[in-house]
This record gives C-alpha cells, structure tokens and sequence, in this order.
C-alpha cells in the first residue's frame, strides 16, 4: 500500500466510521510560545515566539482500524536556520483484523524482548518517536503467536529540546518473532531482525549492517508468589569484511509473599549497539534500542553498550499496605574489561504512605551515588525527593513535588533540584509555583522561578500556561536521555479530546 492510499484511508476514516455507526477519536494539542532570554549562553535560543500543533485521528469500522497524525510547527522572529516551518503527516497507520490473523501498514511501534537489540516506540516527555513505516502481520492462534515486520525507520521530524528540524534516517528493517504459551507455567520466546542503514557510521568503522537475534524464557506465577524472566541476545555489525559480534544477558526475578517484595535483576551488556544513520544536520543521534539500564527511571546513566550490573530492591507493607518502607541498592560496571572501567554504585530508600483513606499520599526518598575510576572518585550526588499530596476540606489537595541534588563532577561541587508546590481542585484545575536552582554551570543563570495555571475548561478541553523561568538539564526517562535548555516566557497549552460519535 503506498504512502498516498495510506493517508487517504486513515484521514477518510471518520466517514466510513459514520456510516457504520462507529467510533472516531481526535486528539489535538495547541502550543504556543514567546522565548524571552533564558540565561545561557546561546543568544540564538532567544526572543523568538513558537506555535505547536499536534493531530491525532483515529477510528475504526468493523474489523478495520486506522489513524493518521497531521503535525506542524510555526517560527516567529527565529535566528537558527534549524528552526523550520513544516507541516506534515507524520504518521499513518491502517491495521485489519481477520480472525487470528492482524495485518498492519503504515506506522507502527516495535520491540523485541526488554529492548536491548529493538525498541521503537515513543517517550512523549522527551518529545521522541520512532516508528516503523512498513507492513506487518501477526497470527495468534491459541497459545501460538507469529509475526513477521519490514519497513524502513520513520523518526518524528521535530526534536523537542532544541526546536530543530530533523531530517529523515530511513533505515531499513525486517525481522520476525515466535512466541509460545502452551506449557502453562511457563513462555518461550525468539526473535530475529537484520537492519541496513543508508548512510554508514563513520565513527563505527564504516559499519552498515545489523543483524540481532536473541529469545526469553519466562515463568511468570510460580507458586502464586514468584515471576522470574531470562533473555539472552546476540547482535553482529559488519560492513564488507569488517565484522564485529556483542551479546547481552538481562534476568528479573519478581517476589511477593505477603507485604514483603523483592525485584532483583541482573544485566550484562557486551559490545551491543543498535544506532541510526549518522544523518548530517540532526540534532540527536537515532537510538533504535533502549536496554534496561537498573536505574530510577529518571536518573542519568553512562553509555549502556558494554556494561554489566545488578540491582535490588526491597519493600514490605505495612497496615494493609499504607505504609511501604523500601530500599534499593544498584551496582554497575562500564566497560568491565578496560584498563581502568567505571564503577557505579547507587543505594536509596525511601517510604511510601498513604492516609485519610486514600485520599492523601506522600513518598519520601534520598539517598547517594558514586562513580569511581581507578581508585579515584570521579563523580558522587547526594539527593532526596518528596512527593506529597494532601487533601484539603472541600475538593481541594495541596500537591508538592520537590527534589535535590548535591553533586560533585571532577571535584567541582554544584546544587541542582526544582519544587513545584500548588492547589488543586478536583475537575477544575490548579495554580502552582515552581522554583528551581542549577549552580553547574559558571556565568549562567542559577535561579528560576515559574507561575503554572491549568484549568479543566470541559470534559474534552484542558487549558495549562506557564510563565516565568524553569530550569533546563538532562532529563532522562527510562534509559533515554535529552539535555534540554533552560525555558524563560510564555507558553500556553491547549488539549482537546473529542469522540465524534
């Protein structure tokens, strides 16, 4: 099917919906934005305004369901050329279901085990998406399940940080998966795929193909207590001659017996990679895997291509589970087999409560973190978070959400950490203030201070503005990582959901 019969079939799909009597779904978010002077260094990132537009339309007739999303991007007074204004349909997506057969075209989201040799999917906090634009087909019969994928890699061509335009990778992708579920306590699982790139990595000698396989084991209720999961993969780059082979192990182990719990899990990352094309001109560098990374899903990691590592954690509840104490503890190891590799090491503990029967919560956490390399410290933080919602008479809650680090990089000691403290009311909205402080960098500003409203105009329309300052820095979830810049202005949001029919 081709890109145009693709567009027409998702985008006419509200009328054949109506004429069937179906569901339609649209989803619209509005941005728009005035950059004032953010305090660092790059004057080019300034006194600029922005207009955002993103939307989704979905629905479905029968067996079949499809989807487009038409995005667009507007610059006033902009001085980096990067800053493009575009519109365009960016994903689409037709999916028919006939029995135990699924057939997909268009744009879709793929990963193959945890993630460590294939993850496209989308993080929308830090504004990333990668699909898949091909075909695929998938034929689950009982306790059976198949699947075969082509297509070539559809990256968002907007990157949320900078505000760049993002030019296409377009890297080729086929591969297939098996899954089977007839044993009862237990799943099997393989997979394969081979990758091809259209512009080399330079900087990976020239490499221009991937191919990965890899499989899983998994128990996932033994003994109504225990879940316990194995994967193990295996990965070769080559470009003519040139070759070069990585392997991976990644296990959890998942216990609850009464209030006590305990996750534990085990990775070993060895020479595993799995980049884009080095596309001149963009702004990031396409990741197509996210492997577990044992860290809080929003803590910073080291590169996760050849690392190996452990962690823990261990909880027991309290008075009918309000009350949960934990503990964590993570070892990591870079590039075990060099001369001098980085060791990490990560422990916090915290508690988790809630209270006035449900209606209040509160969780409080800290802990520290060290790096070592070569006997020497090279990196440690100091942090402690707190997450509280209190409920107030009436429909009202006091909502604090506050964190702080004390870091120390190659002997040099800096603070960084943000609060955001507000009241909410329930199916209205809420006004908060937000603080944060950032001392890394020298000449730059350390203070910020931000108003937010947002308001629950309708039951489909939310309206959020923010002004003032906020705080920039790496921000990473779930082992993907972006450095945003500093924010100064003003933004308003609106977000609107509407069901046709």
């Amino acid at each position: 099917m081709t890109r145009r019969a693709l567009a027409l079939c998702a985008l006419s799909l509200p009328a054949a919906a109506a004429a069937e009597g179906t569901a339609v779904r649209t989803n619209e978010r509005l941005i728009l934005e005035y950059h004032l002077d953010n305090g660092n260094r790059d004057e080019t990132d300034d006194h600029y305004g922005t207009l955002i537009e993103r939307l989704t339309v979905t629905g479905s007739a029968e067996n079949l369901t499809a989807g487009a999303d038409v995005n667009g991007e507007a610059f006033y007074s902009a001085e980096d050329d990067r800053h493009v204004n575009n519109a365009r349909l960016e994903r689409m997506f037709a999916e028919y279901t006939l029995g135990t057969v699924t057939l997909t075209a268009g744009d879709f989201h793929k990963q193959l085990g945890r993630g460590i040799v294939l993850s496209l999917r989308k993080v929308d906090e830090l504004g990333l998406d990668t699909t898949l634009q091909g075909g695929r087909m998938l034929w689950a019969p009982e306790d059976h399940e198949f699947e075969v994928f082509a297509g070539r890699t559809n990256v968002s061509a907007y990157d949320a940080p900078t505000q760049f335009y993002v030019p296409e990778a377009s890297d080729v992708m086929a591969g297939g998966s098996y899954t089977f579920r007839d044993l009862g306590f237990m799943n099997l699982g393989t997979y394969a795929y081979t990758q091809r790139l259209r512009v080399p990595l330079i900087h990976e000698a020239g490499f221009d193909h991937t191919s990965a396989s890899g499989g899983f084991v998994e128990f996932p209720d033994v003994l109504d207590a225990l879940a316990i999961y194995v994967e193990a993969d295996w990965q070769g780059r080559k470009s003519g001659e040139r070759r070069t082979q990585g392997k991976a192990f990644y296990s959890t182990l998942d216990l609850n017996l009464g209030g006590f719990s305990a996750l534990a899990e085990g990775l070993l990352i060895d020479d595993v990679k799995v980049q884009g094309s080095a596309v001149e001109g963009s702004p990031i560098v396409f990741e197509y895997a996210q492997p577990p990374t044992l860290e809080r899903i929003d803590q910073e990691f080291e590169p996760n291509t050849d690392v190996r590592g452990a962690r823990l954690r261990l909880a027991y509840g309290f008075l009918d589970g309000n009350l949960s104490p934990y503990v964590n503890v993570m070892l990591r190891q870079n590039e075990p087999e060099a001369d001098k590799p980085l060791n990490q090491l990560h422990g916090y503990g915290g508690v988790e409560a809630t209270y006035q029967e449900g209606a209040s919560r509160v969780n409080v956490s800290g802990g520290y973190r060290r790096h070592t390399q070569g006997g020497e410290t090279t990196k440690s933080m100091k942090h402690g978070e707190i997450d509280l919602v209190q409920s107030l008479p009436g429909p009202h809650a006091l909502h604090l959400t506050a964190n702080e680090e004390f870091r120390t990089l190659n002997s040099r000691d800096y603070v960084r950490g943000s609060a955001i403290v507000g009241v909410e009311r329930q199916r209205l909205g809420g006004l908060s203030v937000e603080i944060g402080n950032d001392t890394q960098k020298p000449r730059e500003r350390e203070f910020f201070v931000a108003g937010i409203i947002t308001w629950e105009a309708t039951d489909w329309l939310n309206l959020r503005t923010t002004g003032g300052s906020q705080r920039g820095g790496l921000k990473c979830v779930g082992g993907v990582c972006r450095d945003f810049p500093a924010f100064t202005g003003l933004k308003f949001e609106a977000t609107g959901r509407h069901d046709l029919l």
